[in-house]
């Protein structure tokens, strides 16, 4: 079984075999711009697609030659999962276990030395903090919050359960579910408490939810749920960790894979197995406007924002020769296909492995190639912009 098929559970304990390490050079693959798709991808039946503008003659008659896509091979031998990018963006760090003796962990690779042989980082798989300063751990049947640069270790009154850190690091969240009974009726309660595991306390209560994730400023948190058992519907609502207070966004019923926009304008959501149906789909949400409403968005996939205002789009094409790459402009409500589906195109992600990082400046994507089981990184210069 190849190292890519294992679970990171498993990655943890494995002490199998070496990984091939063969000789390779540098991959570079310059791309020329795609031209613009005529029609979006196949609707999902149940949401409502964002239009496309009719095309229009250009006002010059040579139109600028958008900038090529650059596709660079990182890492060889088949390795590595779950890739992210450093705190400043200068690295693609993912998990690993090199070789026999070498420790499973996080290990990274700079984006300026494509093959190089990846760093060390640390043994344990996080998560860590927004600058990697600490790391979350289990050990002895506890949570362990570990500050990297002396291994001091504090325990969290949590048991065993994960926590989410503030993006200033001076706060840490996770939640409490009951045990028992379906899903749609458990109560969760969610605790807030300082890094070192002081202070812990319950921030609110919520049936069939709960944190969904913290807004930039550090004193504000998402948080889904029912207020009561029998509610038919979920709330998604914005709480200060500061006083308390609430303010409504949306109301919905059985939501997951909540993504907050850069600068917090827009939240991503999606709807699945609601009772209607027709509510079923991916939704966006304003975090900005007084009376917000739900916006669908077309299609079933994988997204990624890219900016305040821009989502990435891979639509599910199980059959596709590769992978597909849209971009969705929110407040014009248009889409632009920036990576078509392609026979020889070395854009094509295995497991869903992808993340997007506009750091070091323009649109750069690292993901595990499905073809080589290798991390490449595809750069699309300021799309995003």
């Amino acid at each position: 079984m190849k190292r890519w098929q294992v679970s990171i559970a498993l990655l943890i304990g494995l002490s199998g075999c070496a990984r091939a390490t063969p000789q390779a050079t540098p991959t570079a693959i310059v791309a020329s711009s795609p031209v613009a798709a005529t029609s979006a991808p196949t609707p999902a039946p149940t949401a409502t697609a964002f239009p496309i503008p009719s095309p229009t003659a250009l006002p010059t008659p040579s139109p600028t030659p958008k900038p090529a896509i650059v596709y660079t091979q990182l890492t060889k031998g088949e390795c590595c999962v779950q890739p992210f990018f450093s705190p400043d963006g200068t690295q693609v760090m993912f998990l690993d276990k090199p070789s026999a003796k070498a420790p499973t962990g996080i290990y990274g690779i700079a984006l300026n030395a494509p093959l190089s042989e990846p760093v060390f980082f640390n043994a344990h798989p996080g998560p860590y903090n927004p600058d990697m300063t600490l790391g979350v751990d289990i050990e002895g049947g506890r949570t362990i919050i570990k500050r990297l640069s002396d291994n001091k270790k504090w325990v969290i009154p949590n048991d065993r359960r994960n926590v989410s850190f503030s993006p200033d690091s001076k706060h840490i969240i996770w939640s409490v579910t009951e045990p028992f009974g379906n899903f749609d009726v458990r109560r969760s309660d969610i605790y807030i408490a300082n890094p070192d595991g002081t202070e812990a306390k319950i921030l609110t209560s919520v049936y069939s939810g709960g944190f969904q994730g913290w807004l930039s400023d550090s004193n504000h948190i998402i948080v889904g749920g029912k207020a009561r058992r029998t509610d038919p519907t979920t709330s998604f609502k914005v709480l200060s960790i500061v006083d308390g207070s609430t303010r409504d966004l949306v109301e919905t019923e059985r939501t997951r894979g909540v993504q907050l926009s850069p600068d917090n304008k827009w939240m991503l959501y999606m709807v699945a197995q609601a009772q209607n149906e027709k509510l079923n789909g991916m939704y966006i949400v304003s975090l900005t406007e007084p009376n917000p409403k739900a916006m669908a968005i077309e299609g079933f996939g994988a997204y990624r924002w890219c900016s305040p205002n821009k989502l990435l789009y891979i639509p599910l094409q199980t059959t596709a020769p590769s992978s597909e790459l849209w971009m969705l402009d929110i407040v014009n409500q248009s889409r632009k296909n920036l990576i078509p589906t392609s026979p020889d195109s070395p854009f094509k992600i295995g497991n869903g492995d992808w993340i997007v990082s506009t750091l070091t400046g323009g649109l750069k994507i690292a993901y595990v190639n499905a073809r080589d089981r290798n991390i490449w990184l595809a750069d699309l210069g300021d799309v995003c912009k």
